[in-house]
């Protein structure tokens, strides 16, 4: 099953080469990009190795308080960073000093990712947010390699699209050691896509404690905004009294509990003003209306 996908990447990947080539955020480091690393490309010393992938700048900078916990606990380990932006990398390069590689992921194809693998060799493959690439978990296994979901999310109005591509190629979250989701519901939706029970828990979102809360006092914004869309695509479709429509705002309910408990517990009360507004408000249709009257 998973060889219908191994040729259909290898396809589009060909399509893709004008676009991957030349757009500015994805057109540099094409040699890592396909897996293909200098013989003088440090890899980093000391062990166990941790591959922690985020697809940008703000995906990654959620890693970092795993990365300061991992440096804490392990201080022998080599952290190996990857991600797909050049915006991103060059935010990793100045912000992460906790990271001994920093590079490139390469493009989800076989070859690609098993010689990534055996380049980068991790024993722990963590992956950030929906980052769940089959050839790239598919090589992670191969070559013995642990791996995580950290941050885990899954699109509720993309749910269906998920089960048939699973059912076209095999399941790639049966491959995943650990899911660590953002809430309740996402794990729910983990283990509907197939995720073991025994793998999946609820951990919050990072990004908060990385962008938010964690930052030395110097590095701190004088001004954060968060936008939480959850609820605005399942109230269009499907009305505003709707089941989707409390699931999702249960969800946001749960971030925004998350980050009044971090303020409270570092005592930041004091220093910060909270606004929650909305852009607009929702009701259900009483009647309808011809636009063409």
């Amino acid at each position: 099953m998973h060889l219908l996908y191994a040729i259909a990447s290898y396809l589009l990947f060909l399509l893709g080469i004008p676009f991957l080539f030349t757009h500015p955020k994805l057109r540099h480091g094409i040699p890592f990009r396909l897996g293909l690393y200098r013989p003088s490309f440090d890899r980093g010393r000391g062990t166990p190795r941790v591959w922690l992938h985020g697809a940008s700048a703000g995906d990654l900078l959620s890693l970092q308080p795993m990365m300061q916990a991992l440096k804490a606990r392990l201080p022998g380990c080599c952290i190996v960073v990857t991600t797909i932006t050049n915006s991103g990398l060059a935010m990793a390069r100045k912000k992460l000093a906790e990271a001994d590689v920093l590079s490139y992921a390469p493009y989800d194809l076989p070859g690609a990712t098993r010689r990534a693998m055996a380049a980068l060799r991790p024993d722990l493959l963590v992956l950030e947010y929906t980052e769940s690439w089959p050839n790239l978990i598919r090589a992670a296994r191969k070559a013995g390699v642990r791996i995580a979901l950290t941050n885990g999310r899954f699109n509720p109005d993309r749910l269906s699209r998920y089960r048939a591509l699973f059912r076209a190629i095999g399941n790639p979250l049966r491959a995943i050691d650990l899911f660590l989701m953002r809430s309740d519901e996402e794990a729910e939706r983990a283990l509907h896509l197939g995720a073991a029970p025994d793998r999946v828990w609820v951990t919050g979102n990072t990004k908060f404690d990385a962008l938010v809360l964690d930052r030395p006092e110097g590095e701190r914004p004088g001004l954060i905004m968060s936008w939480w869309h959850g609820a605005d695509g399942p109230g269009h479709e499907n009305g505003p009294d709707s089941p989707e429509v409390l699931e999702a705002l249960h969800g946001q309910d749960a971030e925004l509990a998350r980050l009044l408990a971090g303020l409270d517990a570092r005592g930041r009360w004091a220093e910060t003003t909270l606004f929650v507004v909305s852009d607009h408000g929702m009701l259900a249709p009483t009647e309808s209306v011809d636009a063409e009257d």
